[in-house]
């Protein structure tokens, strides 16, 4: 499994512009670079491997019981971003869903860990002060929407802008934002 650190500052055009790390060599350093603009992304190449990919591809693709997004229904997902609230009862609702869409993936992946909270505590053990879900207002933003690409459909990696949607004055002090994609089985090349 492939996973993704993005810096959506450009796109990724120049191979040697990507750290290619494995889990064990991956770091702060690593992330550092990223933030600081001087790489456009960390792949992180075995953070799931062998039995566990394999019981996660079965338990993830191809599932029918992905929600529409609310903007296009040839994308499917299970959760949703924060990014597609627009108003504060959206965002009520959005607060109100996210523990019980993180259960819900949790439960698809069990026996194996949901890939996200891997990622999660990955991320809390490299980085100086550790890391946590974001928070506001004692509300716990939801981290790891599934979305699903029916065939010949293309999205391309992007990053869902938290601070995009907040209420005008509200400052979560988010200096920058990485997005991660989690690829559970790579892109077939375009022709």
């Amino acid at each position: 499994m492939t996973i993704d650190f993005t810096n959506d500052a450009r796109p990724v055009d120049n191979q040697a512009l990507v750290v290619r790390t494995t889990q064990r060599e991956f770091s702060a350093d690593d992330l550092l670079r990223l933030l600081k603009g001087e790489v456009y992304a960390v792949r992180v190449r075995d953070l799931l491997t062998g039995e566990n990919l394999r019981a996660l591809r079965e338990r993830f693709l191809d599932r029918d019981d992905h929600g529409p997004l609310g903007t296009d229904p040839q994308f499917r997902r299970i959760g949703y971003a924060f990014s597609e609230t627009g108003n504060a009862e959206e965002q009520d609702a959005y607060f109100a869903a996210a523990a019980g869409h993180l259960e819900q993936l949790r439960s698809i992946a069990a026996p194996y860990p949901y890939p996200a909270d891997t990622l999660r505590l990955l991320l809390d053990e490299v980085w100086p002060t550790g890391a946590t879900v974001l928070s506001s207002e004692s509300r716990k933003f939801f981290a790891g929407v599934v979305r699903y690409q029916q065939a010949g459909v293309d999205l391309e990696p992007h990053t869902d802008n938290v601070e995009r949607n907040l209420p005008d004055g509200q400052n979560l002090g988010i200096v920058r934002q990485l997005s991660v994609n989690v690829l559970p089985r790579p892109p077939r090349p375009r022709r």
